[in-house]
């Protein structure tokens, strides 16, 4: 069966929307996290009653922007933990200690999973790069200060969970 115009026409834009993501993916850390706290910024103050109205367009537009500039970051993420995988970085080190073998990994996986996250869509910081570098407190080191912004604060203790025991017992 021939494909519509419409077809080809999603498909175009599926593809540039994934060569966007792939492209700003290149970019630093920092960057995207900037431009992401003021894309929300300016949708947050539209929602006051004294700020200027964005178009429908233009609140379109940001939060399409949004999207994508989050799944660039997520797809940092996920090349963080990749490489934290073969090679954890001190901060990690300090917060988790050595990456374990057998069924201890997949709880020590999860929990620079949530370090990475954080660490890449709040704090703009790229993989191996400490927060605070030098501190001797290992969640300062890897995750910075606790954020005054509820949001943030809220992600912050969810990275801040370490893991789970390692050997749960069950209790009978």
């Amino acid at each position: 069966m021939p494909r519509t115009a419409q077809d080809e026409w999603n498909q175009a834009t599926r593809l540039l929307e994934a060569a966007e993501i792939g492209h700003l993916a290149t970019r630093p850390t920092g960057g995207l996290v900037s431009e992401r706290r003021t894309l929300d910024e300016q949708l947050r103050a539209t929602d006051d009653a004294d700020a200027v109205e964005l178009s429908a367009r233009d609140r379109a537009l940001a939060q399409t922007r949004l999207a994508r500039l989050d799944a660039a970051l997520d797809r940092q993420t996920s090349h963080a933990l990749l490489r934290a995988q073969a090679e954890p970085p001190g901060y990690l080190v300090a917060l988790l200690g050595p990456r374990p073998t057998g069924q201890h990994t997949t709880a020590w996986d999860d929990a620079a999973r949530r370090v990475e996250l954080y660490r890449h869509h709040h704090v703009g910081l790229p993989h191996g790069t400490p927060a605070i570098p030098g501190d001797a407190d290992p969640a300062r080191a890897a995750l910075g200060n606790r954020p005054p912004d509820p949001r943030a604060a809220a992600a912050y203790d969810q990275a801040h969970q370490l893991r789970p025991a390692l050997d749960p017992q069950l209790q009978l």
